[in-house]
């Protein structure tokens, strides 16, 4: 089964001995304006909603893998699969990193065991790829074996978690325990050095006493807590961190930015922060293979991802970070590729209305309702947009009701513009912005068949600012108000 939504998917298989049946609907449970009804939930459309149903039974144990994934990315996850195992229920499935299993304790006491897994945990999971491990996984045990090599020996009950894939150590282990605990953690090589932090703040690793014998690391953790061991670390965690130049070229001119940086919690380096560009517009971002984000302050659907290369709309209060392996720093570059200077930057987010589900309130965007037995709200509508693919449909039975955007807390005070296009049988609806020191704008809608263009100029002050679309009561009943093509922000 999956569940899709915009470029996201969601696949949730699950594994049964006996044939499930799937309904979908949204139906609602209980008549409208009936006892049962709950007023602020009719005030939108009921939920849908997915039920699995198997034939009637005294019990039944089902076993549930989600997976989420890019629509252009594929699954990732397949081959997936039951295990046969001793006390556990088991799942096998394939991805990028080779074989997972999965085991999930179902009596008490005693060892399971299941595709080569042997342990005394309530879950276990063991990835590798032939002889090759890659990680393990223990919750709430003292041994985990795999075909016989002991992975972990602990003295006492602990939550532990090895990676051994290459990157920024060649081994790193996560243990969390309630009280001391003296462990014996699998490695094939005589580590040089181990090291121990706590989960968030690797930059405070320190040296810690160990042995090594036979393939197995022992060490010694005192009281309660949770700690991470490093195996062989590629960089020296407590050495200070060096910011990370940002050289933007505008217009034959260079602009260069200092990132701050710090250690991820696997390692990596991690450079981050804000971009003011002299000049706002959409720039090709290029790091050697370093991961890339730039974070859009006001619109989150405007962010990017890339590796090596990323183009990205920089402009007030953009955030970059790149991530980088710990052995070697990337040459950080922005290029303009289009200029948006004299354009209107748009600060208001997703006020063409593009994101959202049919007949629900726009994505991001907050409903303020009397919870009366009116069943009106503003929807977001694919009927009649101005451009792009969808509008906002706002439908008014009778009480007042308003739609507020995201709080945008602006950083600059100055002249700022609101433009927008509407049309429908309102009457009694406007558009208003609310801001900081009694900072206040109505621009009333006019009723019109066609779509009108509206726009206004006001004064603002840096802090919270939003913009509200009201319906007020009066007129007509069952009014609509159609609306498209907003923003509110400074020319450039």
């Amino acid at each position: 089964m999956t569940v899709r939504q915009r470029d996201k998917r969601l696949l949730v298989q699950h594994l049964t001995d006996r044939p499930l049946k799937y309904a979908q609907n949204n139906d609602r449970p209980f008549p409208l304006k009936t006892r049962d009804w709950c007023r602020f939930t009719e005030a939108f459309p009921q939920q849908w909603n997915i039920r699995a149903t198997t034939e009637k039974r005294a019990s039944a144990k089902i076993l549930s893998v989600i997976n989420t994934f890019g629509k252009t990315a594929g699954a990732g996850v397949n081959d997936i699969r039951r295990v046969d195992a001793d006390g556990a229920e088991a799942v096998q499935f394939q991805c990028e990193n080779g074989s997972e299993y999965v085991l999930f304790r179902t009596r008490r006491g005693g060892k399971i065991a299941g595709a080569g897994i042997e342990t005394d945990a309530s879950v276990a999971n063991i990835s590798h790829r032939g002889d090759r491990l890659h990680r393990w996984l223990l919750h709430g045990g003292t041994r985990l074996s795999l075909d016989g090599e002991i992975l972990l020996i602990a003295d006492a009950e602990c939550d532990a978690a090895a990676n051994y894939i290459p990157g920024s150590a060649g081994a790193q282990i996560h243990v969390r325990h309630q009280t001391q605990v003296r462990l014996s953690v699998h490695i094939r090589r005589a580590p040089g050095s181990v090291l121990i932090s706590p989960p968030d703040r690797p930059q405070n690793a320190k040296p810690i006493d160990y042995t090594w014998r036979d393939g197995k690391v022992e060490v010694k953790l005192s009281g309660a807590g949770e700690s991470v061991l490093w195996i062989d670390p590629v960089a020296d965690l407590a050495a200070p961190t060096k910011p990370l130049q940002l050289t933007l070229t505008v217009e034959g001119s260079r602009q260069t930015v200092g990132l701050q940086t710090a250690i991820a919690d696997n390692g990596d380096m991690i450079a981050f922060g804000d971009i003011a560009p002299r000049v706002p517009g959409i720039y090709e971002l290029t790091a050697d293979d370093a991961e890339l984000l730039v974070q859009d302050r006001w619109d989150p659907d405007l962010s990017v991802r890339g590796t090596g290369c990323a183009t990205a709309c920089l402009r007030e209060g953009a955030e970059v970070f790149v991530r980088y392996p710990p052995e070697g720093r990337p040459r950080l570059r922005a290029s303009l590729v289009e200029s948006h200077k004299g354009r209107l930057i748009n600060l208001l987010c997703n006020g063409g209305f593009e994101a959202g589900i049919v007949d629900y309130p726009p994505r991001y965007w907050n409903v303020q309702h009397p919870r009366t037995h009116d069943p009106g709200w503003p929807a977001w509508s694919t009927e009649d947009a101005v451009e792009g693919g969808a509008c906002l449909k706002f439908t008014r039975p009778r009480d007042a009701i308003s739609l507020k955007s995201r709080p945008m807390r602006l950083r600059t005070a100055g002249r700022y513009h609101l433009r927008f296009k509407a049309r429908g049988s309102a009457t009694h609806a406007h558009v208003s912005v609310s801001g900081q020191q009694d900072t206040h704008l109505v621009v009333p809608v006019r009723p019109s068949q066609a779509w009108t263009e509206y726009r206004a100029e006001l004064d603002v002050q840096p802090g919270y600012t939003i913009v509200s679309i009201a319906f007020d009561r009066g007129g007509e009943p069952d009014q609509i108000l159609w609306m498209d093509e907003m923003e509110f922000g400074y020319l450039a």
